[in-house]
């Protein structure tokens, strides 16, 4: 498993990147505009005790790069301003694109897109959150399944002018219980492609060589033990889960 070289150099910041919860920043290396994540700046979470979210950030990179597939920028650790911190390679997304959009519950198209849920709007209107029906996203839902991503909100998601997408915000993944907390949840019981299960199993292959020795030094051996489960599971069903678990399938809030 190869992953994609890194810019080289010191951190220069231009700004502090508002809202987040925890403290993000905006820079350069050179000429590379990054994202920082200080893990002095990562705030306690009461269901993630001790995580250092940095390092579950580029866990998540490292299993995306595993699939060939693309999904997460350049992400690795660093040393910054506040001290050693998450370092991802900022993308510029195309605003004019919404992968995860919310519209006037009478108004869902009949195609291209996936329904995850309704609701009612400021004004107490109907309305309904919808995430396109892309390969791209589809492939992002997998790795959610993997990482077991506790945070897939629809901001998460840049939609790039080539019609590429890449998640960002990883730092809640990986834990030993049932997580998945997503805005993609469109395709609940459908199966798996060919290509999606040839990315699943070359995770499975990694595991067992390059990756598996990476991914010790980022997280909890109970949590890999948790990965190697979820990737078996995934092969073996070879659909798209449902939720379960007793927290919200969703987080909130979806954007």
């Amino acid at each position: 498993m190869t992953v994609q070289a890194v810019p080289e150099g010191e951190l220069m910041l231009e700004g502090r990147i508002l809202p987040a919860s925890n403290a993000t920043f905006y820079g350069r290396i050179g000429d590379t505009a990054v994202v920082y994540k200080p893990v002095a700046g990562e705030r306690p979470l009461w269901d993630f005790p001790g995580a250092v979210l940095a390092q579950r950030e580029v866990a998540t990179y490292l299993v995306s790069e595993a699939t060939g597939w693309n999904l997460v920028p350049p992400t690795w650790l660093g040393a910054g301003p506040h001290g050693t911190g998450m370092l991802q390679v900022w993308k510029e997304i195309d605003p004019e694109q919404d992968p995860v959009t919310i519209v006037p519950a009478d108004q869902v198209p009949e195609h291209g897109w996936k329904h995850v849920l309704d609701g009612v709007d400021a004004e107490e209107k109907p309305v309904s959150v919808l995430h396109e029906d892309s390969p791209t996203l589809r492939r992002m839902a997998v790795l959610d399944v993997l990482v077991n991503n506790a945070d897939r909100k629809g901001g998460h998601v840049l939609a790039m002018p080539d019609g590429h997408r890449f998640g960002v915000d990883h730092g809640l993944t990986f834990h030993v219980e049932p997580k998945l907390r997503t805005v993609l949840w469109g395709w609940v019981g459908e199966p798996l492609t060919d290509d999606e299960l040839a990315g699943v199993r070359q995770v499975r292959e990694a595991l067992g060589g390059e990756l598996g020795t990476q991914l010790t030094d980022l997280l909890e051996m109970p949590e890999l033990g948790a990965l190697h489960a979820r990737v078996d599971r995934l092969l073996a069903e070879g659909v798209f889960p449902a939720p379960e678990g007793d927290m919200p399938p969703v987080p909130w809030p979806p954007f």
